[in-house]
């Protein structure tokens, strides 16, 4: 979707408007706006003083939905339906109860795929090393079965996707990442977190957590200039074509409006009427992000904080998310 003249000519918000809903909070990191025709703004919070926009950060879920567009792109080539079951597409994982599950009910938080096992600590053990995932799936995802086209939040369905992304393509999934999403959004300073880190990386806000277990669920990292160029390249049909953006943002209303690897839902507050908002947050360790994106606006506004706060969400009257959300319609 190219960004129309109406777009272009309208201004972004003030630097004080957009800071505004992180103002008096313990939000530590930055906001930073799109607004179509590669206009960018990236501002610290707290303090007056631009934020380094070329810093790369742990974007904890927002790797999800780089890993729906890579695999609608897949979709899109026929080098996978998203009617395909995961033992068909992972041989290695075909004798698992839940393995009848199809890539679409994995975008979507409805397979029959349980959660990862954490009772003893998975997410901060150190040993573990997702450069070949299936036996890491195998051994770690939890026993039994989740109920089919019952929406539930799980990490696991989305490693399982980045596995198959690895099947599909014969390659890491770095670099199938790399190849679909951050080269054509020209992300310059994006990547996912398998085995060590790019220099200049902070893991600190993590604690205790170890990003790396979540494999393609949340081991993302990027700039702000990079989560802007995602936004803006999603926006003008870079990554995706109509039909295939039309699946990422095809969203269930009795189940939250959960669309594939996102949420997307009508939002009231632009002048003309309700506006779809498709929305991204990301939380784990101290990182809190969240990602707004009003697609017939043209519009995406990203807030990230190294601080635990609690962001809430865009139709929480008197949350951050919501201040957030009316700032970026101004």
């Amino acid at each position: 979707m190219v960004a129309d003249a109406a777009a272009e000519e309208t201004p972004l918000p003030s630097r004080a408007r957009l800071l505004a809903p992180a103002r008096g909070t313990a939000v530590r990191g930055f906001v930073a706006m799109s607004g179509g025709a590669g206009a960018h703004v990236v501002y610290a919070v707290p303090g007056p003083e631009e934020a380094a926009a070329e810093q790369p950060v742990l974007v904890a879920s927002l790797t999800k939905m780089w890993v729906a567009v890579a695999v609608l792109r897949l979709a899109a080539r026929k080098e996978l339906s998203l009617d395909d079951e995961v033992r068909a597409l992972l041989p290695a994982l075909a004798k698992k109860a839940w393995a009848d599950s199809t890539v679409r009910e994995l975008l979507h938080h409805v397979s029959r795929v349980p959660e990862f096992d954490d009772r003893d600590g998975f997410y901060s053990k150190s040993d573990i090393d997702f450069t070949d995932p299936a036996p890491v799936l195998a051994k770690h995802i939890g026993a039994g079965t989740e109920k089919r086209g019952v929406w539930k939040y799980r990490n696991s369905e989305f490693a399982l996707l980045g596995a198959i992304l690895q099947e599909r393509r014969a390659k890491p999934v770095a670099s199938v990442l790399e190849e679909e999403v951050f080269a054509p959004a020209t992300m310059r300073h994006a990547g996912v977190l398998v085995r060590g880190k790019p220099a200049g990386l902070d893991l600190g806000p993590m604690g205790r957590v170890r990003p790396h277990n979540f494999f393609t669920a949340g081991n993302g990292y990027a700039s702000a200039s990079d989560l802007l160029a995602f936004f803006d390249a999603l926006d003008a049909g870079t990554l995706l074509d109509e039909p295939s953006r039309a699946l990422l943002f095809e969203a269930d209303a009795k189940n939250n409006h959960a669309a594939a690897g996102c949420w997307a839902f009508p939002f009231a507050g632009a002048e003309a009427g309700p506006t779809l908002l498709v929305e991204r947050p990301g939380s784990f360790g101290n990182v809190r992000l969240e990602t707004l994106y009003f697609p017939a606006l043209h519009r995406a506004i990203v807030l990230w904080s190294q601080a635990p706060v609690d962001l809430g969400r865009p139709r929480t009257n008197g949350s951050i998310a919501a201040a957030l959300a009316r700032a970026a319609l101004e």
